[in-house]
């Protein structure tokens, strides 16, 4: 195989990757949270974002079983009972079309 086609691989291989925009929303506040015993978590807010284009955003979802969900969880509990202002990290979409949230900061710690 000459370099072209090894080239002309791998630029193929990489296009095909679902790129997802990776970024931290505008500050809100946690309107609700979700928590099923199916496992499935979800928060909205007062401004839900949905930079990767997801099915709907209605609800931003939070992975149960990512190794920090528990002090992720308890920052939603704490900032909505207190009205604190949020920032999410979108990192995007689950398996169901819903954004997919892996960080949740209350900006004043910064």
């Amino acid at each position: 195989m000459n370099r072209l086609t090894r080239g002309a691989i791998l630029l193929a291989a990489f296009a095909t990757v679902d790129a997802s925009a990776s970024t931290w929303g505008a500050q809100t506040t946690i309107t609700g949270y979700y928590v099923y015993d199916s496992g499935a978590a979800f928060i909205t807010t007062a401004n839900n974002q949905n930079p990767d284009n997801c099915a709907t955003s209605a609800y931003l979802y939070l992975n149960t079983t990512a190794p920090n969900f528990g002090a992720i969880w308890a920052t939603v509990i704490s900032a909505q009972a207190t009205g604190s202002t949020v920032t999410v990290y979108y990192n995007g979409c689950n398996s169901s079309g819903y954004p997919l949230v892996s960080a949740v900061v209350v900006p004043h710690i910064w």
